[in-house]
């Protein structure tokens, strides 16, 4: 499996060149430092002068700059085929370092494994990525750095934070911890290759589904936050997540970083003590595959039959024959109902969905698996009843959030 490698790229190329040869470039460069990227176009000449001129110097030097250095070590560390996106920040310099690490790495063999370098200036510039302006960092080139970052995906993916700012340090820290990416980083005058230990984070996942709504209003932001905020009863529980300025409210970068992975889950309510928490690996994972499949089940039909609210859904399923998978056979308590899995595992969830402002979740209160369903279809229906013929909605502040990853499994 080819392992993908996200490198913030810097200004290191340029600043160790001056360091071997100033005089070469220093005029060309103090003009461009400070240009944006915006500025590419009106600056060609000057660009290829310092584009020839570090380029040849950078051929012969894998020590040219801390991105090449890092990602050659991250090569012979990993032992892997690589995939390795750049990311520049919105300035000239970071883009044209960009494009020559690319020329120099790209297709190389490092020990008998490829190196594939990628970098799009049209998709991986991110744009009000800079230093000159604080508040347009914050509120848009740090969340387009996360949504960029977010469109990729994360299997088998390294962060490789060596060069670029500093300050996108902290947020890609947390964006790996989150999502469970390995960082590396390499300091510039040493040829050590550092891996940082990774800190189990986490959302806090009954925070975030209680108040779903509002975040996705937050991604696309709320004109007027004070009366959003009093018409809808909202607490100050999740106030690092966005940023307030003039009565507009907007998901900030750390908020999209938690938002993109909780739209990645299921987030479902179980009892404490859930038996599947004791089950074999193997049994859990049958049991997650089957939450999925009704989920993926209900969502169709919320989208079929156009249901804006719990009450529509609940009527819909307390009218479907007991042959329906979604409501299989008699209904254990109110409004909760025995969902059959229609995969080889003969599983049955008893479950009640929780639909609100367009979020779906699950409670799940009870589960059997096991090929001697069949012929004990009357027992374990029996006992479902027994144990949620009296279930009450106040027993659910009782029950535990877990997320559970979302797949498409068959319907």
């Amino acid at each position: 499996m080819i392992l993908q490698v996200f490198t913030t790229v810097g200004a290191s190329l340029f600043e160790n060149y001056r360091k071997y040869r100033p005089k070469d470039i220093d005029a060309v460069y103090d003009v461009l430092k400070d240009k944006g990227n915006k500025d590419w176009e009106g600056n060609q000449n000057r660009i290829e002068r310092l584009r020839i001129t570090v380029s040849k110097w950078a051929d012969s030097n894998d020590n040219a700059c801390a991105e090449i250095k890092s990602i050659i070590k991250i090569v012979k560390r990993e032992m892997s085929n690589c995939y390795v996106r750049l990311l520049a920040s919105d300035t000239i310099i970071s883009r044209l370092a960009a494009e020559i690490i690319k020329d120099k790495l790209h297709e190389r063999q490092i020990d008998g494994f490829t190196v594939e370098v990628h970098f799009d200036p049209d998709k991986d510039v991110v744009k009000n990525l800079q230093v000159s302006d604080r508040k347009l960092f914050e509120k848009e080139g740090l969340v387009n750095l996360v949504e960029h970052l977010s469109n990729w995906g994360f299997e088998n993916t390294i962060f490789n934070i060596t060069g670029g700012y500093k300050g996108v340090i902290p947020y890609l820290s947390l964006m790996a911890m989150v999502n469970s990416v390995p960082l590396y980083y390499i300091f510039e005058d040493t040829d050590e290759l550092i891996k940082i230990p990774q800190v189990p984070v986490d959302i806090n996942w009954a925070m975030f589904e209680k108040y779903a709504y509002v975040l996705e209003r937050l991604e696309e932001g709320i004109m007027d936050w004070p009366q959003f905020k009093r018409e809808h009863n909202i607490g100050e529980d999740f106030q690092a997540c966005f940023w307030e300025e003039d009565g507009l409210a907007e998901l900030n970068a750390v908020g999209r970083i938690f938002w993109e992975r909780f739209k990645n889950f299921i987030v479902v309510k179980v009892p404490r003590g859930f038996g599947l928490f004791s089950d074999k690996p193997g049994n859990r994972r049958q049991v997650e595959k089957a939450i999925n499949q009704l989920y993926n089940r209900l969502m169709d039909v919320i989208d079929y039959n156009k249901i804006t609210s719990q009450e529509q859904l609940l009527d819909y399923i307390n009218g479907l024959s007991e042959q329906d998978d979604l409501r299989h056979a008699t209904n254990p308590g109110k409004n909760l109902f025995i969902f059959k899995y229609t995969d080889v595992e003969h599983i049955r969830l008893v479950y009640r969905p929780l639909f609100r402002w367009g979020n779906l979740s699950l409670i799940v209160c009870d589960y059997f698996r096991g090929r001697e369903i069949v012929h004990e279809k009357s027992k374990y229906i029996r006992d479902f009843q027994k144990k949620w013929s009296n279930f009450k909605d106040s027993q659910i502040e009782d029950f535990d959030t877990i997320p559970i990853k979302k797949e498409k499994i068959k319907l």
